[in-house]
């Protein structure tokens, strides 16, 4: 049998204030935020490359499909 979830009850406007705020303070001044993300990038370069070769893939992939699918609309 399934238990109960044990996480604690948010109001939803307690929660959305909090988030309006933090996505406010971001486009006042992004900066920060930005700084954290590119010390992370940094830290694992592996990641940040096999990503990278990833996104390549798959835009790779994305262009062939379409190819594909326009030979077969002209059909």
């Amino acid at each position: 049998m399934a238990k109960p979830c044990q996480g604690k009850a948010v109001r939803a406007e307690e929660l959305d204030a909090i988030v309006w705020q933090d996505i406010k303070r971001f486009a006042e001044d992004p900066d920060p935020v930005l700084a954290e993300l590119e010390a992370k990038l940094q830290e694992e370069p592996e990641k940040t490359l096999v990503l990278d070769r990833e996104i390549e893939e798959l835009d790779s992939d994305s262009t062939t499909k379409h190819s594909e699918r326009e030979r077969v609309i002209t059909l």
